[in-house]
């Protein structure tokens, strides 16, 4: 229990029988234990009032985690499809650019 071993209870008995008495010995044995009990009850409630708040954090935190990894990926699937874009436009622009330079210049266009 506390690392209380057979001689330490016994000491413990013995003194209790001689400042106590043996009348009373079990009334205050009892007092003690119910005392420990209620204590323990307490210690218990506040662990779970110390644990409460903080897995509600926790989860917290990881929503929060996880919120910021969505948004990375949608920036990453954004720049993605910019670049995309970019490139499927540039062969267009290319052969844009190569008609209006290369085109022959015909005698109606010049006036």
């Amino acid at each position: 229990m506390f690392g209380i071993g057979a001689p330490e209870m016994a000491l413990i008995v013995i003194l209790g029988l001689i400042f106590i008495g043996p009348a009373k010995l079990p009334e205050v044995a009892r007092t003690v234990g119910r005392t420990y009990r209620e204590f323990q009850k307490a210690l218990d409630g506040l662990k779970d009032e110390i644990a409460a708040p903080m897995q509600e954090a926790k989860l917290h935190l990881e929503k929060s985690t996880e919120e910021d990894e969505i948004r990375k990926i949608k920036s990453e699937i954004m720049e993605t499809k910019k670049a995309v874009e970019a490139v499927s436009r540039k062969p267009l622009d290319i052969v844009a650019d190569r008609e209006t330079k290369t085109a022959p210049v015909r005698p109606e266009q010049i006036n």
